[in-house]
Order: structure tokens, then sequence, then C-alpha cells
């Protein structure tokens, strides 16, 4: 095999690979993505949760597409897992507050997401020009 051949070679395994990669983040990014509107349509369902009265009739759900009526004693706590199988009680708002850290974070991870996706974008380019060029 010629050097040229294997310079090709080489490159072409570094360019599957990259393309690899960059499929692997894309679906990291969709994840993220859809992470992301689960927040803000929790924190938009909590907005609305704010709004209800006391001894108010409600569905819960119980599994998917599976509801039972309950009646809200108290519409202001909410119980939080916060994991070990523990739980605490926490306000409409100071879940509000915590959402709105995690879709912070959420979001700057979909950032790096992101600027990680365009430099492999950006080298497997290069490599595309350099396989056409050898």
């Amino acid at each position: 095999m010629s050097g040229k051949e294997e310079q090709a070679q080489e490159k072409y395994l570094e360019f599957q690979l990259l393309q690899k990669q960059l499929e692997q983040l894309q679906g990291h990014l969709e994840e993220v993505q859809t992470k992301i509107v689960e927040f803000h349509q929790t924190r938009d369902a909590l907005h609305e949760l704010q709004g209800v009265k006391q001894d108010a009739d409600c569905f819960v759900s119980v599994a998917q597409g599976i509801f039972a009526r309950a009646r809200l004693q108290q519409p202001d706590e909410l119980l939080i897992n916060v994991g070990a199988e523990t739980a605490v009680v926490k306000t409409i708002p100071q879940v509000v507050e915590l959402l709105n850290r995690q879709i912070a974070e959420v979001a700057q991870l979909h950032e790096q997401l992101e600027s990680n996706m365009g430099k492999l974008s950006e080298r497997i380019n290069m490599l595309v020009e350099e396989i056409q060029q050898l």
C-alpha cells in the first residue's frame, strides 16, 4: 500500500469515528432538548396549580392514560423526591425555583453540546477536504 493510500485510509477511519461521535452528540442534544421542554411544561403546570383553591376536585395521573379523582387538601404543598427513597415537602415557589435552576443547568449543557458538535463538524469538513486532495 502506498503512502497516500495509507494516509487516505487513516483519514477515512478518523472521519468515520468523528461521524459516529457527531451522531452520538446529536442524540444527546435531542435528549437535552426534550428535558428542557419537560421542565418548562412542569413549571407551567405548577403556575396553573397556584390558582387552584383548597379542596378543589381534580384528576391525578396514576399511570400513562390512567387517572383517579382526587381532592386537593393542600394545593400549595408538593412532595419532592430528593433521592435515596427520600421526599421532602416544598412550596410551589420553591419547586419553581428548583426547576429554573435545572433549566439553566440543562441549557448550559445544551450550549456545550452544540459547541462540541460545531467543532466536530469543522474537523469532519477538514478531513473531507484532506481526503479529496489525496
